[in-house]
C-alpha cells in the first residue's frame, strides 16, 4: 500500500509531466496572432501603398510601391537620402514636427496629408498614416503612404467650380435662388432678388418655396416643383409675385 509520501512524489511527477506536456504543446502550436518577419517583408512588398519605416533620418526600410511612387528604382544614393528632403518644402517643417513628437512619444494625429518630391522635381500628394513600432535596434515610425494627387486636383477643381458658381450667382442682374428639390427650402438668394421682395437673404434662407407668401397663385410652388420633377427644368414660366408685407410686385 502507498505512504503518503509516495503519494506526494507521484502527484508532483504528474503535474510535471503535464507542466512538460503544455510546454511541448505550446512550442508546438502555430501562433496564429503573430506574423513571422519574412511574411511581413513580403506582405509589404505586395502592397499596393507604399511603406517607409524611419526616424526622421534615412530610411530603415522602404517597399517597392513606395520607390515607384519616388520615382526611383536602385538609385541607392537617392534611397539613402534623409526621409525629410522627399517632403515638400512647404510642408516639410509640419511633418519634420509631427515625427519629432511621435519619436519621443507625444500623442500625434495619426493620419496627415502633404507633398511629396520625386527626382525630377514632380510633386505630387500623399494621404499617410503613421504609428510608432518596435524595429530590432529601437523604436521607429512606420508610415504608409497612398498616392491621392487626383482626389486634390478633384478636390481644387470643385473648390475653383463653387467659387466661380459663388461669383456668378451674386454678380448677375437676374434673381437667383438655390434651393432643395425635395423641400424647396432656400440654401441661398442674391441680393437682387432678396431686394426684389423686400426681405433679407438672411430673412429668406431657411425657409421654403412653400412658406414665403409671395405668391399671388399659391398653387405656384407646387405647380413649378412638379415641372422641375417632370422636366428638370422651367422655361418662360410666367408668375404673379408680392413684396414682403403683401405690398405688389413690382
Amino acid at each position: 500500500m502507498m505512504d503518503e509520501q509516495d503519494q506526494r512524489i507521484d502527484d508532483k511527477n504528474a503535474r510535471d509531466v503535464i507542466s512538460l506536456a503544455s510546454k511541448d504543446t505550446e512550442r508546438s502550436a502555430p501562433r496564429i496572432d503573430v506574423l513571422p518577419a519574412s511574411s511581413v517583408s513580403q506582405m509589404m512588398e505586395m502592397a499596393t501603398q507604399g511603406f517607409v519605416v524611419h526616424r526622421g533620418a534615412v530610411p530603415l526600410y522602404i517597399n517597392q510601391a513606395m520607390k515607384d511612387m519616388l520615382g526611383v528604382r536602385e538609385d541607392l544614393p537617392l534611397l539613402q537620402k534623409p526621409i525629410l528632403e522627399w517632403i515638400h518644402r512647404h510642408d516639410r517643417e509640419r511633418v519634420a514636427d509631427n515625427v519629432k513628437r511621435r519619436m519621443r512619444g507625444e500623442a500625434v494625429d495619426e493620419y496627415d496629408r502633404f507633398r511629396l518630391s520625386r527626382p525630377d522635381a514632380a510633386e505630387f500628394w500623399v494621404n499617410c498614416r503613421a504609428t510608432l513600432v518596435d524595429w530590432p535596434d529601437g523604436p521607429a515610425i512606420l508610415a504608409s503612404l497612398t498616392d491621392i494627387t487626383q482626389l486634390k486636383r478633384t478636390e481644387r477643381a470643385q473648390e475653383r467650380s463653387d467659387e466661380l458658381f459663388k461669383r456668378v450667382f451674386h454678380a448677375t442682374p437676374d434673381m437667383m435662388s438655390l434651393s432643395f428639390m425635395r423641400t424647396g427650402v432656400f440654401v441661398d438668394v442674391n441680393d437682387n432678388l432678396a431686394n426684389a421682395i423686400g426681405l433679407s437673404r438672411r430673412a429668406i434662407m431657411g425657409q421654403s418655396i412653400f412658406d414665403l407668401e409671395i405668391w399671388e397663385d399659391p398653387t405656384i410652388p407646387i405647380k413649378i416643383a412638379s415641372i422641375l420633377k417632370s422636366d428638370g427644368c422651367i422655361r418662360h414660366m410666367e408668375a404673379n409675385v408680392r413684396r414682403g408685407m403683401a405690398r405688389p410686385f413690382p
